[in-house]
């Protein structure tokens, strides 16, 4: 499936999963884009609630698809949360209580209780992360917990079996820690690929996120879940028209040409800054 032009579609047929990574009035200026202003955060639930709006875990909405007549219910918006900051706690928790609103939070599971050191090259390797008793007391508070990767290393860039123990490891990880199933998964940087989309399957998951910007739908690819990245500079405006399911298109299913343009170059980059730091390191 190609995506279609990015017209108004109300109804159950689109519906927006949105991306959200830290919330916070401090960030350096290369990880700005990724923070939220708390009021702003806050300004933008309250859009959701006061709109009518039905939010869903992930888990939930697809549950949703394979009830009566297979869709989500109309005016259906889908939280995500990624990294496992901790002012998701701290922050987010008291908002979605105070709104009655659901959402679903990918975890680092190797940092947990500790920082994210893999944003070190935006110097956000200090940011702390959510504990073991912050992260039960959000899944007592209905937050489905999903994996985001062990290690929140690119998987398309790994060697196979690497790959799958990032993925295998994560779930591990998180149940071992909740004591309850983890079946939601989320690609770090959300890059898969065909082969890492089956591992997460075979690892027992049973659906997983990308990114992609657009609308996910009915016929959205179950391992690869489109999603929509909120901004730090997103406007009211854009993000009323998300909600709405106006301006963006309807996910895709096969990996586009561009896509794998990309990875191409990343790949050459890592090769080269590997042999860049073994070159640089003593005998």
């Amino acid at each position: 499936m190609t995506a279609v032009d990015g017209g108004r579609r109300d109804g159950p047929d689109r519906t927006p999963v949105l991306v959200y990574h830290s919330v916070t009035e401090q960030a350096t200026e290369r990880y700005r884009g990724f923070a939220i202003d708390p009021g702003l955060f806050r300004e933008q639930m309250a859009a959701v609630a006061e709109a009518g709006y039905r939010t869903r875990t992930v888990g939930d909405m697809l549950s949703d698809r394979e009830g009566p007549g297979g869709r989500a219910a109309d005016r259906t918006v889908v939280l995500t949360f990624d990294d496992g900051f901790r002012e998701v706690h701290g922050l987010v928790l008291p908002v979605l209580r105070e709104l009655d609103l659901r959402a679903t939070a990918y975890l680092v599971s190797a940092y947990i209780g500790g920082t994210s050191r893999w944003l070190a090259p935006d110097g956000e390797a200090d940011r702390p992360l959510l504990s073991w008793t912050e992260i039960r007391e959000l899944a007592a508070e209905g937050i489905e917990i999903g994996a985001h990767g062990h290690r929140h290393l690119a998987l398309d860039l790994l060697r196979p079996a690497d790959a799958t123990d990032e993925i295998v490891r994560s779930r591990q990880v998180l149940e071992d820690g909740l004591g309850q199933a983890v079946t939601s998964f989320a690609y770090p940087y959300g890059y898969h690929t065909g082969s890492i989309k089956r591992a997460v399957r075979d690892a027992g998951y049973t659906n997983a996120c990308g990114i992609k910007q657009a609308m996910t739908h009915p016929a959205d690819d179950r391992f690869a879940l489109a999603r929509i990245i909120v901004y730090a500079d997103t406007s009211p405006e854009t993000f009323r028209d998300w909600l709405a399911g106006d301006g963006l298109p309807l996910g895709w299913q096969d990996e586009r040409l561009v896509t794998r343009g990309w990875r191409v170059v990343r790949r050459v980059r890592s090769r080269l800054d590997r042999r860049a730091l073994a070159a640089a390191s003593p005998d």
